[in-house]
């Protein structure tokens, strides 16, 4: 049968959940999830639950994703948002509900200072081409079904979806220092654009920080 991509449904969503935390912790240990809630892996899959089943569409919800099957077997997820109107700001009010409903104080003084080394290595402005983009997110495949292709196929399928919405760049980002997943994106025609780099995300997350590629569609 060999590869197949679809849409995401209802049924795939603890592969969804289980691709997202994969996504959150790169090449770590742990994840930028569980480091932000300051939690172990099933409460933080229990928030992501709540974050991909929101009546909002944002870049961690279920309705944006595709999955790859490897002879009828799903293996692997990714989705991919218009910065416009699907990116993070969309986002911020639902993780800040689903944060409240997990029983976490976002006001509290340490979730605060967490919040902040989080996004002291996020690029939060890039030097590169104006107007909305494409951008993927989200990336994991199951360890047993890696190197069959699938992540190559997702991507195939998503880039050529933002071409056909008349998206003129797509970008993805990268955690400084996971050189398999950066080898791949670039392989697929991406290249460096930015990176932010953090002395704080180096000591307490494990790696320098991101970096951000970009591919003209």
């Amino acid at each position: 049968m060999g590869i197949r991509i679809r849409r995401a449904t209802d049924k795939d969503l603890d592969l969804l959940l289980w691709v997202m935390l994969a996504a959150s912790r790169s090449h770590l240990d742990r994840g930028i999830w569980e480091y932000m809630n300051d939690s172990g892996e099933s409460a933080t899959l229990s928030f992501l639950r709540r974050l991909a089943t929101t009546d909002t569409v944002h870049p961690f919800h279920r309705s944006l994703f595709l999955v790859a099957e490897s002879d009828g077997e799903p293996g692997a997820a990714m989705c991919a948002y218009n910065s416009s109107t699907e990116g993070f700001a969309v986002a911020l009010p639902e993780i800040a509900a689903a944060t409240a409903a997990e029983g976490i104080d976002a006001e509290d003084p340490e979730y605060v200072r967490r919040s902040g080394v989080l996004l002291s290595g996020f690029i939060m402005d890039d030097p590169g081409p104006p107007g909305p983009r494409w951008v993927i997110e989200n990336v994991a495949t199951r360890p047993a079904m890696r190197r069959k292709g699938l992540v190559d196929a997702l991507l195939h399928q998503l880039l050529g979806h933002g071409r056909e919405r008349g998206f003129e760049h797509a970008h993805i980002s990268v955690f400084i220092e996971n050189e398999r997943a950066r080898r791949a994106y670039m392989k697929a025609g991406f290249e460096p654009l930015t990176e932010k780099r953090s002395d704080d995300w180096n000591r307490e997350i494990g790696c320098p920080g991101t970096e951000m590629l970009l591919q003209p569609l």
